[in-house]
């Protein structure tokens, strides 16, 4: 009970600060998150707060996507293995599967997927492909002179540590 008053305080004034300072600018067309608030149920029952700010200077100021089970990791390594080839799509998947560090008491809760401005999601306007063909495309389709984001700053595993650090 005191954990969680302590918690909402600590919230309130890091809320209080933040929105002070804040750096989102709103668009004309669209909301925009500023920040999410998530309850957590931990392997031994308990529950953890985690509060997330999307604004200037936060670890999640560039959050493009949030994997948050396992088949969305699933999903994510299959487009990074047709994006940027089967290596980055293994590399989702040991994100999902492996502790960020090995004495952290548990895997991650979620990945943090940071695109950078490099993407190009648009198939080549040369040819129209067909549905089996798409399925089979790998990474050497991509014409050399596009630039390959380096997919592995791209993603990010969260809340497995043993210390949580507040964002």
């Amino acid at each position: 009970m005191l954990k969680s008053i302590v918690l909402s305080a600590l919230t309130l004034a890091a809320f209080t600060f933040t929105s002070a300072t804040q750096a989102l600018e709103p668009l004309p067309d669209r909301a925009r998150v500023s920040s999410m608030q998530a309850q957590l149920l931990l392997p031994d029952s308990s529950s953890l707060s985690v509060d997330m700010n999307f604004d200037c200077g936060s670890a999640f100021e560039s959050t493009g996507m949030i994997i948050t089970n396992e088949r969305g990791a699933q999903l994510l390594a299959a487009a990074y293995t047709h994006m940027y080839g089967q290596e980055a799509g293994e590399f989702v998947m040991q994100q999902w599967y492996t502790k960020k560090h090995p004495d952290d008491p548990r895997k991650p809760t979620f990945l943090i997927v940071k695109p950078n401005q490099n993407i190009n999601w648009e198939k080549p306007a040369t040819a129209k492909t067909s549905l089996l063909q798409a399925r089979t495309l790998d990474a050497q389709s991509v014409s050399s002179d596009d630039a390959t984001p380096d997919y592995q700053s791209m993603v990010e595993s969260f809340c497995g540590t043993r210390n949580h650090v507040q964002y």
